[in-house]
């Protein structure tokens, strides 16, 4: 448990990194910087803008749509998803783990903004220097930026940081599944000795691990 959280704090400081630096490299290359951006995006339909309270069952980003689907996301991803709990089943009491659940909220909100500024950035970067989105696919703007216009140094930072968000997801989940494979579904397993415990507990990560591999080969491999 102590591994998997001090490498997510590692791989979090390091994606945070590649994202600011993304940021400051967007605004140095946009002409105009940042009131080109506002001015740009907001006459692209008001891309800055934060609330919209338009009451409607059509449109998917409204304040509304956000407060309900975000509270059932948010009751199921930290009240109940073991990726989350057991991290704040790791605190050292009570106190630390409402602090760190609050803090969590904090720091995923601003981690969200400055990703969703970037985008809007990449949207007005991409109108002045004819960035193309390849295969006409708008999710890879950011890519295509990374490979076509980022200096080598920083270009492996990013890329770094991509890694590192995957590498985040995929520890927390292996580490979550196999913790509940022996802890909750073969309470045998659990009492059978530390060290057994621990071999054991190796063993159904490498096998979940291969599990999802295929998982990922079925979703985006030959047979998707």
């Amino acid at each position: 448990m102590r591994a998997v959280i001090w490498t997510d704090v590692i791989q979090f400081t390091l994606y945070i990194a590649g994202t600011v630096a993304a940021f400051f490299l967007l605004l140095h290359r946009i002409p105009g910087g940042w009131p080109e951006v506002s001015q740009a995006a907001a006459a692209a339909g008001g891309k800055l803008r934060v609330f919209d309270f338009t009451f409607s069952l059509t449109r998917s980003y409204t304040f509304w749509s956000g407060l309900m689907g975000g509270t059932f996301l948010t009751m199921a991803s930290h009240g109940t998803d073991q990726t989350m709990v057991q991290r704040l089943l790791a605190a050292r009491n009570e106190r630390d783990s409402k602090t760190a659940l609050l803090a969590s909220g904090l720091i995923v909100f601003v981690q969200f903004a400055l990703f969703l500024v970037i985008g809007v950035m990449l949207f007005v970067y991409a109108q002045h220097s004819f960035l193309p989105a390849a295969g006409g696919d708008a999710d890879r703007i950011f890519p295509e930026f990374i490979v076509r216009d980022m200096p080598l140094g920083l270009r492996g930072i990013v890329l770094a940081s991509i890694f590192a968000v995957a590498m985040s997801n995929a520890s927390g989940s292996l580490n979550s599944l196999a913790s509940s494979s022996i802890i909750d579904l073969s309470p045998r397993l659990r009492d059978s000795g530390d060290e057994r415990s621990l071999r054991r507990s190796r063993g159904m990560t490498l096998a979940w691990g291969l599990v999802l591999g295929l998982l990922g080969l079925i979703r985006w491999g030959p047979f998707s």
